[in-house]
C-alpha cells in the first residue's frame, strides 16, 4: 500500500510540475497588456508639435496614464519636471487654438517646471455634473473638443 502511495505521490507532484512549466511558457508577459496611444498636435505653422501619449495596462487594463510631452521618443516614459501627467481613468478632454491648448479634466496636473514649448497649456477643471454633461450623448464634440480615449 505504501508503494502505490509513494507512486500516485511522484505522479501527482510529475502533473504538477509540467503544469507549472506550460503555464510559465504559454502566459503572455507583461508587455502583452500594455497599451500605448499617441496622439500628435502641431501648431497651425507646423513648426511646434507636442505629443498626447497615453498608456494603459494591468490584466484588466485598469490602470492609466496620460501625459503631455513634447518628447518624439514613443519609449521615453513621463517625466515629472518636463511633462504634464494625469493619473487615473477621468475622462480629459483638449481643444486647440493657435499655440494654445486647453485640457479639460477633473484633476488638474502639476505644472513641469521645465515646460519648453511653443505650446501654452491651460488646464480647466470640472466637475463631476460637467464631465457627465459632456460625455452624454458626446456633447464634447458640439464643444469642439476631443476626447483622449
Amino acid at each position: 500500500m505504501k508503494k502505490y502511495l509513494k507512486v500516485f505521490i511522484v505522479f501527482l507532484l510529475f502533473v504538477v510540475l509540467i503544469v507549472a512549466i506550460l503555464l510559465w511558457i504559454y502566459i503572455p508577459g507583461k508587455d502583452t497588456f500594455i497599451q500605448y496611444k499617441t496622439t500628435e498636435i502641431t501648431t497651425t505653422n507646423r513648426e511646434a508639435h507636442v505629443f498626447i501619449r497615453q498608456k494603459v495596462w494591468g490584466m484588466n487594463a485598469d490602470h492609466r496614464l496620460v501625459y503631455i510631452t513634447n518628447d518624439k521618443d514613443e519609449d521615453a516614459g513621463p517625466s515629472e519636471n518636463t511633462d504634464y501627467i494625469f493619473k487615473g481613468f477621468s475622462p480629459i478632454f483638449y481643444k486647440q487654438s493657435n499655440d494654445t491648448i486647453y485640457i479639460f479634466c477633473s484633476v488638474a496636473s502639476i505644472v513641469p517646471p521645465n515646460w519648453i514649448n511653443s505650446f501654452t497649456i491651460h488646464q480647466i477643471e470640472l466637475n463631476n455634473q460637467e464631465v457627465m454633461k459632456l460625455l452624454d450623448k458626446e456633447n464634447y464634440k458640439k464643444e469642439n473638443l476631443n476626447l483622449i480615449d
